[in-house]
């Protein structure tokens, strides 16, 4: 398979090709396109440079924290971890309770919510009704976060890790 630098050269050596047996009239317009087709081929090729010195830039760099000392105390902690059935079933079970406190609670204050505030000003609604609607979006953001943060305790589980 050809590389678009090779494909490109192809191209600009028919081109030439094309332009040696053309008529004097058409020859401008056919020189001004393979001089456009060679800019953007140099310009092309000047891109490809940055970007392969980008890619070697952050291959280093992931190297580099590879070789790191709390990398490799991670590993080290992954190689030890033991698996049970009552590890697995205490992380299902709370990976459960933050999914239910999703959709079971927020997503049910998130519509009371949504409905006193998209409705309030032409149902004019009293105070109450507004600090209700207030509370429902307080509850609705505590349980949204707190689901996801019980949903994220089964990812970090396994590891058993405390991180300041």
């Amino acid at each position: 398979m050809s590389s678009p630098i090779e494909i490109l050269n192809e191209k600009i050596d028919t081109d030439k090709e094309i332009l040696s047996v053309m008529p004097k009239n058409t020859k401008k317009n056919a020189e001004l396109y393979v001089k456009k087709v060679t800019e953007i081929k140099e310009g092309y090729q000047k891109y490809l440079e940055e970007v392969i010195t980008e890619i070697k830039r952050r291959a280093h760099k992931i190297n580099s924290i590879k070789e790191s000392p709390e990398i490799k105390q991670v590993e080290k902690e992954l190689k030890k971890r033991k698996h049970s059935v009552e590890k697995f079933s205490n992380g299902l079970r709370r990976f459960i309770i933050g999914l239910s406190k999703k959709i079971i609670i927020a997503n049910n204050m998130a519509l009371i919510a949504d409905t006193i505030f998209n409705s309030a000003i032409s149902n004019n609604y009293t105070g109450i009704v507004l600090i209700l609607g207030t509370l429902a979006y307080t509850f609705q953001i505590y349980f949204d976060f707190s689901g996801y943060c019980d949903s994220c305790v089964l990812v970090h589980a396994p590891v058993r890790r405390s991180y300041p």
